[in-house]
């Protein structure tokens, strides 16, 4: 009996202890720390689809190698103009080697029954662009950011499937004969 006493009044004590340990964690997170500890370089340029500026696309750079940092983010305006930021709204990245991943959501989206005036938003998958721009692992845009530099970024994207993509998919839609 003495022993359950002695948990019950120590308990409190306890819970205080672990409450105090929990939020000094919490708060070790919290502070400076939101901003790179790196220093950045600007990233900036046009992007084109078909020699047309196209705005409102959403740039990704991807450290690639030995670059370190998260990347950045961009979007562009309708002169296809960008410039990355890093997670933490910095202007510019690490220096080092970037894939570049472009995306652009088609259209306004289907009529919307109950509302016309209000579209349907696309699905997700609506992409525009072909995926050798949109697909992180098989993008072909690449990027050197300089340290001290100021290298503009351009990327003239090309309308369409790129010929490998249709192949790929010319290989999936042949049916494949079951094993004798």
């Amino acid at each position: 009996m003495r022993m359950m006493t002695d948990v019950f009044r120590t308990a409190p004590r306890l819970g205080a202890v672990l409450g105090i340990a929990s939020l000094w964690l919490v708060c070790s997170g919290c502070g400076d720390s939101n901003k790179s500890d790196l220093p950045l370089f600007p990233a900036q340029g046009k992007v084109t689809l078909g020699g047309k500026p196209l705005g409102d696309a959403d740039l990704q750079f991807i450290p690639a190698g030995q670059t370190p940092g998260q990347g950045g983010y961009g979007k562009t305006n309708a002169d296809g103009l960008y410039e990355i930021k890093t997670r933490f709204g910095e202007t510019g990245v690490p220096a080092g080697e970037y894939k570049v991943v472009v995306s652009k959501a088609k259209g306004k989206g289907a009529a919307n029954p109950v509302n016309p005036d209000k579209p349907i938003p696309s699905a997700v998958d609506d992409e525009e662009l072909s995926p050798t721009y949109t697909d992180p692992l098989a993008t072909v845009l690449k990027a050197t950011v300089a340290a001290g530099g100021e290298a503009m970024h351009d990327f003239d994207l090309k309308p369409g499937k790129r010929k490998r993509e249709a192949v790929s998919a010319a290989r999936v839609a042949v049916p494949v004969p079951p094993p004798k």
